[in-house]
């Protein structure tokens, strides 16, 4: 369950370029409203290094911002994304502890 204190955003399925501007748009303002923000990463299934850039910058951006950031159910297509650019030390999936032992156990 989640904090109702965080700022929610659902990343959407294909994290392209062309994705890029309109997801750019959603993270931004979570930023701005100044809360700590849960990403839902659940629907990605393809990641370009646009949406690798994004989510990079918008990690960064949080961490500058001294914003919490927690991310839920990253697809294994995210992460080995993540890990062949090597930004796996970057973007630091910080999951709760529940989703982190269902994890765990899938073999993820």
């Amino acid at each position: 369950m989640q904090d109702s204190q965080y700022n929610q955003i659902a990343l959407p399925e294909r994290l392209t370029i062309a994705e890029a501007p309109a997801c750019y748009e959603r993270l931004v303002a979570a930023l701005v409203a100044g809360q700590p923000v849960s990403v839902d990463a659940s629907q990605v299934t393809r990641v370009d290094a646009a949406g690798l850039q994004l989510l990079l910058g918008f990690a960064r951006q949080a961490q500058q911002l001294s914003l919490p950031l927690q991310w839920q159910a990253i697809t294994p297509s995210l992460q080995e994304a993540v890990d062949i650019a090597g930004l796996h030390d970057e973007i630091v999936f910080n999951l709760n502890k529940q989703e982190e032992h269902d994890q765990n156990i899938d073999g993820r």
